[in-house]
């Protein structure tokens, strides 16, 4: 456990410094003024550790995050401290194009881990094994497909993820197929129909056999990143708006620690936990909520057409405080919106 929090706060900490980076890489490109640069916990008690570029970078004693003090995106505010060069206005696309560069980043470092991990490292090869059937669709039991039966193609289809099984058999409603499986080391295939839904009644997991790494071609690390991607999509539209009776797979930093704290000593896992939470990190930012590169949009919007910054009113500075405060302590955020709450992976077909 101590090891997953140690290694998840230190993922936190670099994509959350990467993630400001680039802020300030495009706020430099484009002529704002940055100068202050933290790396932890804004408020918390800290010290200086150079100044690099007109930019002082210091270091908090609370490594929680990172920030970047980019005046230049609002209006001056009356105890603004003086910069080193005047005062600019910039166009509002510029300063929106500031503040969303770090979510492009997230979500392109998080891809770029997860492919350099596939073809370098490679994975443990994947076994889909049908581990029960729905009470509802009996086709696959109805035809002889077992429990613990290992599906290694459909068709002339060869599997090397749980999505090529579903989708496939979604995309042949009412049209024959033969299931070719792995039974207690014998080749046994299995020909059935799935029903007008595209479905067969099966309940397939993902295992992974340790002994046997394989290391994925560029151009199949590139389906496979699509893939996952893919999934990433899904599970977040689950949580935005899941089905009806269908509970989102969603879990809070705990879970991730747990994984951490038990994978410590798998590169390959960690290197592809740290590009799932790069990702995650990203799609977080797109909700508009305080905290966020959605919810700051908002403020550098409205301030920019007001010509004055909206929380320079004492009271709603202490109610951004308090939102930003609440959000990380009660939202509960889904931090690996991939891997959910289920040792497995699983899915119905």
């Amino acid at each position: 456990m101590l090891v997953g929090v140690i290694m998840i706060f230190s993922m936190v900490l670099l994509l959350a410094t990467l993630h400001e980076l680039s802020h300030v890489l495009i706020a430099r490109m484009l002529g704002f003024q940055v100068p202050i640069f933290g790396i932890g916990l804004p408020g918390s008690p800290y010290f200086k550790l150079t100044k690099l570029s007109g930019t002082q970078i210091n270091l908090h004693l609370l490594p929680i995050g990172a920030y970047a003090v980019i005046p230049e995106l609002d209006p001056p505010a009356p105890e603004q401290e003086p910069l080193a060069n005047p005062f600019q206005s910039f166009p509002l696309f510029k300063k929106i194009l500031v503040v969303v560069s770090g979510i492009p980043f997230n979500i392109l470092l998080g891809i770029l881990l997860m492919g350099t991990s596939l073809i370098v490292l490679g994975e443990p090869v994947s076994k889909f094994i049908v581990f029960d059937f729905s009470e509802r669709v009996s086709i696959a039991r109805n035809a002889g497909v077992l429990s613990k039966d290992q599906i290694t193609a459909i068709d002339d289809l060869q599997i090397s993820n749980i999505r090529q099984i579903t989708d496939y058999i979604g995309l042949h409603p009412e049209r024959k197929i033969v299931l070719h499986l792995l039974r207690g080391g014998k080749k046994v295939d299995v020909t059935l129909v799935p029903n007008s839904e595209g479905k067969t009644g099966m309940q397939i997991s993902t295992e992974f056999d340790q002994l046997l790494i394989r290391r994925y071609s560029v151009l199949e690390a590139i389906e496979e990143v699509k893939s996952r991607l893919f999934g990433i999509g899904e599970a977040t539209a689950a949580i935005v708006s899941p089905n009806k009776g269908q509970k989102p797979a969603m879990h809070g930093l705990l879970s991730v620690i747990f994984f951490l704290g038990q994978e410590a000593n798998d590169s390959r896992k960690i290197i592809l936990a740290m590009a799932l939470l790069s990702i995650d990190l990203g799609l977080l930012h797109l909700i508009p909520w305080f905290g966020t590169d959605a919810g700051h949009i908002f403020s550098v919007i409205v301030n920019h057409y007001r010509k004055k910054v909206w929380y320079s009113i004492r009271p709603l500075r202490w109610l951004y405080n308090f939102f930003v405060i609440y959000s990380v302590i009660s939202l509960h955020v889904p931090i690996c919106l991939l891997r959910g709450n289920a040792p497995k992976s699983k899915c119905l077909r």
